[in-house]
């Protein structure tokens, strides 16, 4: 009779209970430079929509991937300086192979170069940013329309209420403010505070959120539509480190394993459905794929706009290197007395 009672019990709290699940939304050990210094499962190619204009040599170029070297460390416009920008940037970073927790992995290293006595913050952020439609290699082969190249790659679909996000990261007791920062479908923002970082070490630093609600009985009922509902994606847009005018500028040094989300499904998809509605209607594709030509359209015409400003630097650096180059001759030498007199 216990034996039925407790069984009985142990039914009840699952029936009243949701079991949220765990994904890793990214993980940096995974974008590793291994073709030219791309990262090839997050390959990019951007050629597509740079228009005639441009010669295939240039066209070869436009590639880009998500390879934790390419990632950007941007500085807020009053903390930004000549030797701030230079000295803020990411490094791949491997763990040593007798460290307690990945060891032989790699991590993405931040270096930040803060200004002193204000405030000031740094996004740590992807080269561009990242798609949540655009299909794989594979996908486009078969011809099959809805997109997941980036999924784990810092997006996560179907997400429904979140109850708690994790980062692993490695302190270097700096007393400044981490916050992962994401946005959903609907491009909103979202800024998570995971903590401080004055630890040495590795910790695993986790937001929960306050207002989810574990036991589905003081759940409100949803009675929406079922079909055609787009679920969810959370997008990883960055890691914004914060420094307090109270704090000491310079130099500021972390390193960083992967975030991981606990949430739960927006759509459930362990239920058995009589009609296949996708199949009959195809709505949910042909939204997916309105908004993945609109994905391709903008990240490609940002990255292309990158890749010229870059070019104009290559080749503004070219001419002044050639010109302190040029080797004097009798032609193009003046004496300094002579240049005296000439300035007189």
């Amino acid at each position: 009779m216990k034996r039925l009672l407790a069984l009985l019990g142990f039914t009840l709290l699952l029936t009243t209970t949701v079991f949220a699940e765990t994904a890793t939304i990214i993980d940096f050990a995974d974008l590793t430079a291994d073709q030219d210094g791309l990262n090839t499962a997050t390959i990019i190619d951007y050629s597509s929509v740079a228009g005639t204009t441009y010669d295939e040599s240039d066209k070869q170029l436009m590639k880009e991937s998500l390879f934790v070297e390419s990632w950007d460390v941007i500085l807020n416009k009053s903390a930004q300086s000549v030797t701030n920008n230079r000295l803020s940037f990411t490094q791949s970073v491997m763990v040593k192979e007798s460290a307690k927790r990945f060891a032989g992995e790699q991590v993405l290293g931040v270096r930040v170069h803060f200004p002193e006595n204000f405030d000031a913050n740094a996004m740590v952020k992807p080269p561009f940013e990242i798609p949540a439609y655009m299909p794989s290699d594979e996908q486009k082969e078969q011809g099959i329309r809805s997109g997941n190249k980036f999924d784990g790659y810092g997006v996560l679909k179907n997400v429904g209420a979140i109850k708690s996000i994790s980062v692993n990261v490695y302190g270097r007791n700096y007393p400044h403010k981490l916050i992962l920062v994401f946005t959903d479908s609907d491009g909103k923002e979202k800024n998570v505070p995971v903590g401080d970082l004055d630890f040495n070490g590795w910790r695993t630093l986790t937001w929960n959120n306050p207002n989810y609600i574990s036991e589905v009985k003081y759940r409100e009922l949803n009675t929406a539509p079922i079909y055609p509902v787009t679920s969810n994606s959370l997008i990883l847009k960055g890691l914004l480190i914060k420094k307090s005018a109270n704090n000491n500028g310079g130099d500021f040094i972390s390193y960083f394993k992967d975030i991981t989300v606990t949430y739960d499904k927006a759509i459930r998809d362990d239920v058995e459905s009589d009609i296949d509605d996708e199949a009959v209607w195809g709505i949910l594709a042909n939204r997916e794929e309105a908004r993945r030509n609109n994905e391709l359209r903008t990240l490609g015409n940002d990255q292309i706009l990158e890749y010229l400003e870059q070019k104009k630097m290559d080749q503004l650096g070219s001419v002044v290197d050639k010109r302190e180059s040029i080797p004097l001759t009798e032609s193009n030498a003046t004496s300094e007395p002579e240049a005296a007199a000439t300035n007189q």
